[in-house]
C-alpha cells in the first residue's frame, strides 16, 4: 500500500477590514484571493501556481479592475511576472502610460507616447555579485493602486485607504515566504491535524466494512450485496 503525505496549510488565511467590515485583502492559505476597493469592487484577482517541496507556492499571476462599474482591466500579469500595466492619466499625458514586461526585457511607455526599453536581470538572486537591477520603475495605475518593479521583481502596492495596506508578488518566487502572510499557529494546525486523522481513520474504517461486506457470487455475473 502506498503512504501520501498531507503538507500542512503554509498560512494562515489572510484577512484585512475596511473600518466599517467590508472586505479589504482577503488571500487564502495558497496566497490566491482578492483586493477590494471601498466601493466593494474587486481590484485585484490573484491566483496561486505551484508548489515546492515545502508546500511554499511558487508563482503568482494577477488581473487588476478599475473601481467602475463595468470593471475594465488595467493590468494583467501572467504566473511567470510577464503582461502589461496601463497607468493613471497625468496633466498633460496625451495618452495613460504603460509598462509592458515580456520574457527579456521592459518598455516603459511615458505618456507622451515615448517609449523606453531595458533588458531584464533575472530575480531570485541570479545576478552577478553587486549588480544592481536592470530597472527600476514604478507605474501609478490609480489612487490605491502602485506598480513597482525593482531588481528583478514585480509587485502591486495596495494601499485601499483607512489604514489598509498589502503588497502582492508577482510572477516567481524563489523559495521566499509569501509576503504579508501570516504563519498557520501552532494550536489551530494542531487541531486541523487531529481532524484530518479522525477523517481518515472513520473513512478507513467505513471502507474496510465494506470490504468485508463484500459477498461475489461468481453465478450471478459479478453482482454483490452492499
Amino acid at each position: 500500500a502506498s503512504t501520501r503525505m498531507v503538507v500542512a496549510p503554509r498560512y494562515d488565511v489572510l484577512e484585512l477590514k475596511y473600518g466599517d467590515g467590508s472586505p479589504a485583502v482577503l488571500r487564502h492559505v495558497d496566497g490566491s484571493g482578492f483586493a477590494y476597493y471601498q466601493s466593494g469592487r474587486k481590484a485585484v484577482c490573484i491566483s496561486a501556481h505551484g508548489r515546492d517541496g515545502k508546500g511554499k507556492t511558487r508563482r503568482f499571476a494577477a488581473i487588476v479592475h478599475a473601481d467602475s462599474a463595468k470593471s475594465p482591466v488595467l493590468a494583467a500579469f501572467d504566473e511567470w511576472g510577464r503582461g502589461y500595466a496601463d497607468g493613471q492619466l497625468n496633466a498633460g499625458d496625451e495618452s495613460p502610460p504603460k509598462l509592458i514586461i515580456g520574457e527579456a526585457s521592459l518598455m516603459v511607455v511615458d505618456g507622451a507616447g515615448r517609449s523606453t526599453e531595458v533588458p531584464l536581470t533575472p530575480a531570485g538572486g541570479k545576478r552577478p555579485t553587486g549588480e544592481a537591477g536592470s530597472a527600476e520603475v514604478a507605474l501609478r495605475i490609480n489612487s490605491v493602486l502602485m506598480l513597482v518593479h525593482k531588481k528583478g521583481r514585480t509587485s502591486l502596492d495596495f494601499d485601499g485607504g483607512g489604514g489598509v495596506r498589502h503588497t502582492f508578488v508577482l510572477g516567481e518566487l524563489f523559495g521566499e515566504e509569501v509576503l504579508g502572510m501570516p504563519s498557520p499557529t501552532l494550536h489551530s494546525l494542531a487541531e486541523e491535524t487531529m481532524r484530518q486523522i479522525g477523517e481518515a481513520t472513520q473513512a478507513l474504517d467505513e471502507m474496510r466494512g465494506k470490504v468485508n461486506g463484500l459477498k461475489v457470487n461468481p453465478t450471478q455475473g459479478g453482482r454483490h450485496a452492499g
